[in-house]
């Protein structure tokens, strides 16, 4: 008999070579059993004491700057509140729910101003959309990694946050006076 040989690549598209794993699939798989993914189990873990060290201060929170301890296996992890892993219930924890009723209130308003204004500034409503956009993927983002808290992303939400707040009030050029620019021609 006569073998036959494949291409190297080939491989790939045999079904009943097993395919790699898609890193996204694998991941959402081992939640099926929670107790077999450490990192959901040390986040579960985390997120549960911070709930319970919410509850003995509701209203004003446990403030900033906390950490709290907790076992996982029997590895203890002494971690900062502001690492929850999920900024919002950062938010909860650290304020409280005066502080979290606040930051949801500001947010609100700042969505509802986007969209009473949006039509009426056509000239900066590309940028305007687009910073919207970031500053709500942002803000889903925030459920999942600790974003609010982090220097240099959190500057990069508050820049969102200004550009959402400003864009309403800046006039298109052909409205504005720019006779205080004119150059003066001297003899």
């Amino acid at each position: 008999g006569r073998q036959a040989h494949r291409r190297p690549d080939a491989i790939r598209d045999d079904p009943v070579q097993p395919h790699p794993p898609d890193p996204v699939i694998a991941r959402v798989t081992s939640f099926r059993r929670v107790t077999d993914d450490l990192s959901a189990l040390w986040r579960l873990r985390f997120w549960q004491t911070a709930l319970t060290r919410f509850l003995e201060q509701p209203i004003l929170g446990i403030g900033f700057g906390q950490s709290l301890t907790f076992d996982v296996r029997g590895y203890v992890s002494t971690i900062l509140v502001r690492d929850l892993h999920n900024s919002l219930f950062a938010v909860l924890v650290q304020m409280g729910i005066v502080g979290f009723l606040v930051f949801a209130w500001w947010n609100a308003a700042l969505i509802i101003g986007y969209f009473r204004h949006r039509a009426t500034i056509a000239h900066v409503r590309p940028w305007l959309d687009g910073a919207f956009a970031a500053y709500i993927a942002f803000l889903f983002a925030s459920n999942f990694q600790p974003y609010l808290e982090t220097n240099l992303l959190s500057v990069l939400f508050w820049v969102l946050v200004g550009v959402v707040r400003v864009a309403p009030f800046v006039r298109a050029p052909e409205a504005m006076d720019w006779s205080h620019l004119a150059v003066q021609k001297h003899l």
